[in-house]
C-alpha cells in the first residue's frame, strides 16, 4: 500500500480563511493509481473542514482508502507520527512535498518503504 499526504501532494490548496470551501474546489495535483491512504498534520481541521476534505478525496480520487490525521507541534514531531502510521501500515512508498519531513521520515523507517518528493507541478521523483 501507498501513502501520500494531502495538501500539494495530491491537491493544490489555495489557503483562504475558509478551508472546508478552498478544499471543495480544490484541482488534483496529482492521481495515484493504486490504492493508498492519505497521512495529513491537519490536525485542528473543524468537522466542516474535514468532511470537505473526504468528500473531495471520493470524488477525485478513486484509489483512495482511509485518511489518518497525525498531532505534533513541530516539523520533527509531525515527522515522526507520519513515520509511525507508514510502519503501522507496513506502506511500500509514501510521497509529500516537503523534504524536511521527508528527510526526518527517512531516518526513521525502514530503507525498505521508498521515499517520493512531489513537485509543485505534480511530478514525483525519488528522495
Amino acid at each position: 500500500m501507498q501513502g501520500y499526504d494531502l495538501d500539494d501532494t495530491l491537491a493544490k490548496v489555495r489557503w483562504q480563511s475558509d478551508l472546508a470551501r478552498a478544499f471543495a474546489s480544490a484541482p488534483v495535483l496529482y492521481k495515484p493509481t493504486q490504492d493508498f491512504i492519505v497521512i495529513t498534520a491537519r490536525q485542528h481541521d473543524t468537522a466542516a473542514e474535514r468532511s470537505a476534505t473526504r468528500t473531495w478525496l471520493k470524488d477525485n480520487q478513486p484509489n483512495f482508502k482511509r485518511i489518518y490525521y497525525v498531532n505534533g507541534d513541530s516539523e520533527q514531531a509531525k515527522a515522526k507520527a507520519k513515520a509511525r502510521v507508514i510502519k503501522n501500515q507496513d506502506l511500500t512508498s509514501y510521497t509529500d512535498n516537503n523534504r524536511d519531513i521527508l528527510k526526518i521520515i527517512k531516518e526513521t523507517v525502514s530503507s525498505s518503504v521508498t521515499l517520493y518528493f512531489m513537485h509543485a507541478d505534480g511530478t514525483k521523483t525519488i528522495y
